[in-house]
């Protein structure tokens, strides 16, 4: 039963939607991608908000803002730090902060505070439960 766990989106740290692919009908609504499971990312044809709700784990994810503005749900939990941005690290202007989650920065729109106060409400809430 704990193999099957680690495979489950509990287990997830992200979840996005991506724009399809070249070659894919145009028009399609974009791909959900799960990522953090154990053999990479899973494309699924549910949103975002759907699958979260539907597995009860939205009160563990933060949404925040890729410089593209595509949105991108990070489990809060597993934010080890924030930063601000640094010209080191040659990313779109429209970023203002550097989060890590489960490996490399994921560079965001939001500043640092407004990180803050969502992981700081997505811990008060999953306390509650």
């Amino acid at each position: 039963m704990e193999s099957h766990w680690r495979s489950t989106p509990a287990r997830s740290s992200c979840f996005t939607r991506f724009p399809r692919p070249p070659g894919r009908h145009r028009g399609e609504a974009p791909i959900t991608n799960v990522i953090g499971l154990a053999g990479g990312h899973q494309e699924i044809d549910e949103t975002v908000d759907g699958l979260l709700e539907r597995l009860a784990l939205k009160p563990y994810f933060i949404p925040l803002t890729l410089p593209d503005g595509v949105t991108v749900w990070l489990k809060a939990s597993t934010v080890s730090f924030i930063r601000t941005v640094e010209p080191w690290d040659h990313t779109r202007a429209e970023a203002k902060s550097a989060v890590n989650a489960g490996g490399g920065p994921i560079f965001v729109k939001e500043n640092m505070t407004t990180i803050e106060d969502a992981i700081t409400a997505a811990r008060r809430r999953t306390r509650a439960r």
